[in-house]
C-alpha cells in the first residue's frame, strides 16, 4: 500500500474519531441544557446544572485542543517540510458546517 494513502487514511480515520467524540459531547450538552431551562434561574439546582454545563464545554474544547495538538505533531515529526496556506477565517466561520471547528483554533 502506498504510504501516501496510509497517511491519508490514518487523518481521515482521527478526524472521524473526533468528531464522533463531539457530537457525542454536544449531545450531552443539548441534554443539560434543556435541563436547565426547566429550572428556576439562580436556585440551587439551577446552579448546578450550570457547573455541569461549564464542565462539559471545558471537556469539548480539550477534546478538540487535544486532538490539535495530536495531530500537528504528528504531522511535524513525520514531515520535513511544511507549507502554511494564508486563509480567509472570516468566510470560513460564515459556513455553519465549518464555524466550530475554526472558532476553537
Amino acid at each position: 500500500m502506498n504510504s501516501r494513502i496510509a497517511k491519508n487514511c490514518l487523518f481521515v480515520w482521527q478526524d472521524i474519531w473526533q468528531d464522533m467524540i463531539t457530537v457525542l459531547s454536544e449531545n450531552k450538552l443539548a441534554k443539560l441544557q434543556r435541563q436547565i431551562a426547566k429550572n428556576k434561574e439562580g436556585s440551587k439546582n439551577w446552579d448546578k446544572q450550570r457547573i455541569k454545563i461549564a464542565r462539559l464545554y471545558e471537556k469539548i474544547s480539550n477534546i478538540r485542543n487535544d486532538f490539535q495538538h495530536k495531530l500537528s505533531s504528528k504531522i511535524i515529526n513525520e514531515n520535513q517540510v511544511i507549507i502554511s496556506e494564508d486563509l480567509n477565517v472570516r468566510g470560513i466561520i460564515k459556513n455553519p458546517n465549518l464555524a466550530k471547528r475554526i472558532s476553537d483554533v
